[in-house]
């Protein structure tokens, strides 16, 4: 663990607490917490990146197609899917997670918007291109 931890790496580990045990992060800190709280937040940033990342996968049979500007209908029903997902996980609100996605022409789609976790309390603004 302490090699780890010198290496700067972030990792999960179990801990008793009383007759259960609880996963933790060890070493939980980020430099981003500086620039930004919900980044400094680590659960919350990996949280958005996930359903981010889910989003990216939704897309990429979408970006491909010739017929991009008909598919953006096609493409926010596929980002509300995954949000759909993580609300029913528990693991953002569905009144403030809200991403719009717009064709930005040339197999792009621009994803902008809010995700909003539920544990810690965070809101992460998101202003992407997925190519």
């Amino acid at each position: 663990m302490k090699t780890l931890l010198n290496l700067g790496v972030i990792f999960i580990r179990p801990r008793r607490a009383g007759t259960t045990t609880q996963y933790k992060l060890e070493g939980g800190i980020s430099t981003g917490f500086k620039s930004g709280k919900a980044d400094g937040t680590l659960s919350a940033r990996q949280t958005a990146d996930e359903l981010l990342h889910n989003v990216d996968i939704a897309l990429e049979t979408l970006i491909n197609d010739k017929e991009h500007a008909a598919n953006v209908e096609f493409a926010q029903s596929s980002c509300d899917e995954v949000i759909a997902d993580f609300v029913g996980n528990k693991y953002v609100t569905k009144s403030g997670t809200k991403l719009k996605v717009v064709d930005a022409g040339n197999m792009k789609f621009n994803v902008s918007g809010t995700i909003e976790t539920i544990k810690p309390l965070r809101t992460i603004e998101v202003n992407t291109t997925i190519r």
